[in-house]
């Protein structure tokens, strides 16, 4: 019994780990020099200074519109110095042997919030811009994104509430199959009661449901959320918790009849 309970603890400890998240991992994975030059171009967008600008971008952007553009990002940021600037988000893809990365920002200020992506292209010429675009943000996407129940809808409430009925039932179901006998494999029953199978999501910011009919999970519901993004709360079927309550009294059944054999051929 002691091993299944040692389990018990490593799984949920797991599983708490997991569920935990860090805002500054996103700055640390991003490449210094690739952020870097995106906040030399948001300094220069700042300052007006356009033609500095369009001298790296990739020709596609070069165009009459392009100091328009440029004009109206520059609006969306206030005289006053950030008080803080966010790397909310990097990502690199290799496509056609050629090297893209991808840096978003988050610029914060007393009453407003700037979101910058800026796309560079790996060229034979050197590095060129690709994408280069500022929008508004109604909040700070950490404050945006928390999990909270003010403003919440019947999605977001039923999911959750799907989630942990999921879950209890799991961890009931687990409790139980660990103060059962039987004889063979039961580590491998116990982690089948935590298994769910299909899934419904929701969007904790915006309500928006998602599902996958194929779909095999553990726990059967989970919260996550990557840093500065959404929360998504799913909620599966426990499948595996069922499967054993069915099974149960026949497991114990058979693990009774071997202690009895046993006493008797004793």
């Amino acid at each position: 019994m002691r091993q299944f309970k040692v389990l018990a603890s490593l799984l949920f400890s797991a599983l708490f780990l997991l569920g935990c998240n860090s805002n500054d991992i996103v700055g640390k994975l991003a490449p210094t020099n690739r952020v870097t030059r995106a906040q030399a171009d948001v300094r220069l967008l700042m300052d007006g200074q356009f033609e500095q600008i369009s001298e790296h971008l990739d020709p596609s952007l070069r165009n009459e519109k392009l100091d328009a553009n440029l004009a109206q990002m520059r609006k969306l940021f206030p005289d006053e110095k950030p008080s803080s600037i966010q790397v909310i988000g990097y990502h690199y893809r290799i496509q056609n042997a050629v090297r893209f990365d991808d840096v978003t920002l988050q610029y914060s200020y007393p009453d407003q919030w700037v979101f910058v992506d800026y796309t560079t292209r790996d060229g034979d010429d050197g590095v060129e811009v690709v994408n280069f675009r500022a929008d508004p943000l109604p909040d700070a996407l950490e404050h945006w994104n928390r999990f909270t129940f003010a403003g919440k809808g019947p999605k977001q409430f039923g999911v959750l509430f799907m989630a942990i009925l999921s879950v209890g039932f799991s961890v009931a179901v687990f409790v139980i199959c660990l103060k059962t006998p039987i004889r063979k494999r039961k580590w491998a029953w116990a982690i089948l009661t935590l298994v769910g199978v299909m899934q419904v999501n929701v969007n904790w910011t915006t309500g928006r449901l998602g599902w996958l009919l194929f779909w095999i999970i553990i726990p059967s519901g989970t919260y996550s959320q990557i840093p500065y993004s959404p929360i998504f709360i799913c909620a599966s079927i426990p499948v595996g918790a069922i499967v054993f309550l069915l099974r149960r009294k026949r497991l114990a059944a058979e693990a009774d009849k071997r202690s009895l054999e046993a006493v008797n051929l004793a």
